[in-house]
């Protein structure tokens, strides 16, 4: 995946939500742009306060039901062969992303992708409080 084709998710501490569908389309630096679907509407494009917002990158990896798995999304992961059911959020470490369990990274996403397991965004960190229990 290129820079230019990196998929993001930001996320405003400023007015606390999400906000509408943003992409990296600058190499240089992290020079975000609003996607429009509306070409006859202008476009927004800013440089990011790091306190003010929060980018979220794609995986590029989807749901079995075909969501997005961006980074701080809490999964829901079946296991069909033994029926076990974990929750785990998505983190980007050491250049991958991997799954958290609240405690200490677990295992890479990759495991879980592609596989015979269910995942389903069940959430994320950002709009739902992640606890184990």
């Amino acid at each position: 995946m290129r820079w230019s084709d990196m998929k993001v998710r930001v996320w405003s501490n400023i007015e606390g939500k999400y906000l509408n569908e943003w992409a990296i389309t600058s190499r240089n630096g992290f020079t975000l742009s609003q996607i429009q679907v509306d070409l006859d509407k202008p476009y927004d494009t800013f440089e990011p306060n790091e306190d003010d917002f929060v980018i979220q990158r794609w995986t590029g990896e989807l749901d079995s039901s075909g969501n997005p798995i961006f980074e701080e999304d809490i999964l829901h992961i079946l296991d069909p062969d033994t029926g076990m059911c974990i929750v785990r959020y998505v983190i980007m470490h050491k250049g991958g992303f991997s799954l958290h369990n609240g405690n200490e990274i677990k295992a890479p996403l990759s495991r879980f992708v592609n596989k015979n397991y269910t995942l389903k965004v069940i959430g994320n960190l950002r709009t739902h409080k992640f606890s184990l229990e």
